[in-house]
């Protein structure tokens, strides 16, 4: 997610940095056909913290899933996503029942399909709010308040999503990579914009 340039991708091995959609640069940003932000950095201790500036210090620090990059979009019944390529993705009609039953309002969220979950990480519209220019904290905030997790999706809850400042940010990101299958965690500056199509 480049949000302002500010969040940083925290893992435990290189070889995402092979990805060869990090290259992709999407001519749709401009009609309405957003393709999932990636993050500006990439770092591999948090220590490495030290040689950004301009970060708030305050922090959306979130666990961060393996899958397919997801663009989700629900409008009245219909419920279509798009990869970071900005290719149709097919889901199964038990996810799109379920991303139906996760709120009743049009939205476009940006998820993380691992196979079995589809992990709702962030959010670009709420029935007709333009949200990507909210702050990030904000962000998470609608989505905790306004949708529910599923069987088959995921929302930004306490055990995968934590706001903290800098003091408690090595906690954090500790305490997330405990949990079961978390190798990446996601560093969001709080105060950032979503920035749809960088």
């Amino acid at each position: 997610d480049t949000e302002r340039g500010n969040d940083l991708l925290i893992q435990t091995s290189m070889d995402a940095l092979t990805d060869t959609d990090l290259l992709l640069k999407s001519g749709s940003k401009d009609k309405g056909d957003p393709v999932p932000v990636k993050a500006m950095h990439r770092i591999f201790k948090l220590d490495d913290l030290e040689y950004f500036k301009g970060l708030s210090g305050d922090w959306v620090v979130s666990s961060w899933p393996v899958g397919e990059r997801l663009i989700v979009t629900r409008k009245s019944n219909l419920v279509k996503a798009k990869d970071a390529y900005n290719e149709t993705y097919t889901l199964s009609n038990e996810v799109k029942k379920d991303v139906r039953a996760a709120h009743d309002a049009n939205f476009v969220i940006d998820c993380i399909w691992d196979g079995d979950v589809l992990h709702i990480v962030d959010i670009l519209k709420a029935a007709d709010e333009d949200m990507e220019n909210e702050h990030t904290k904000h962000r998470i905030r609608h989505l905790r308040a306004n949708f529910n997790a599923t069987d088959n999706v995921s929302i930004p809850a306490p055990v995968n999503t934590k706001r903290v400042d800098t003091e408690g940010l090595k906690r954090s990101v500790k305490d997330l990579f405990k949990e079961k299958g978390v190798k990446q965690v996601m560093l969001r500056d709080a105060d950032s914009t979503y920035m749809k199509g960088e």
